[in-house]
């Protein structure tokens, strides 16, 4: 696989968000997926307005985010706490813990998130990154650290996606 056809999480920090009718920036994009390495949709932190949820198509290019609709059609992530339940993402940055999101939100997210805690893999793991495709609709490698800072990579079928929940 190269490396243009995979996007990772660190890279989804301050992108353009290219609809039919506006453009806007985003200081953080996260696909959330669940434990069959499958994304059922993005949120993305929108400078000056609410983080927003998408389930369908998306293309990452360059530093945008391309979806083919309006703006009126994407739905505020506040509005659908319940949506994250059984999900996971990345979140090195904790950007729903303390950027003034709903409570509920909050609740609802934080949980979800890999980051910063060790895992119980074949040894204690922290993810230090995640690969997606670049429609983001597929999780493609978890990056891992161990103790040391050794470096592994687990793709679908090597790690079972459910032990990185706490």
């Amino acid at each position: 696989m190269s490396a243009d056809s995979i996007v990772m999480q660190r890279q989804l920090t301050g992108v353009h968000v290219a609809l039919k009718d506006a453009r806007w920036y985003a200081k953080y994009v996260f696909p959330f997926f669940n434990i069959h390495w499958r994304v059922p949709f993005v949120a993305f932190d929108v400078i000056g307005g609410p983080p927003r949820i998408w389930d369908r198509g998306v293309t990452f290019a360059g530093r945008e985010l391309r979806i083919d609709t309006t703006a009126n059609e994407l739905t505020p992530a506040a509005s659908e706490p319940k949506r994250f339940e059984g999900l996971l993402h990345f979140d090195p940055w904790w950007a729903f813990k303390g950027a003034g999101f709903p409570a509920d939100l909050v609740r609802a997210v934080v949980p979800t998130n890999i980051a910063g805690r060790p895992h119980p893999l074949d040894v204690p793991r922290t993810v230090a990154d995640v690969a997606f495709d670049r429609t983001l609709q597929l999780v493609l490698a978890v990056e891992t650290e161990d103790g040391h800072f050794a470096r592994k990579t687990f793709v679908e079928g090597t790690l079972d996606l459910a032990k990185l929940r706490s």
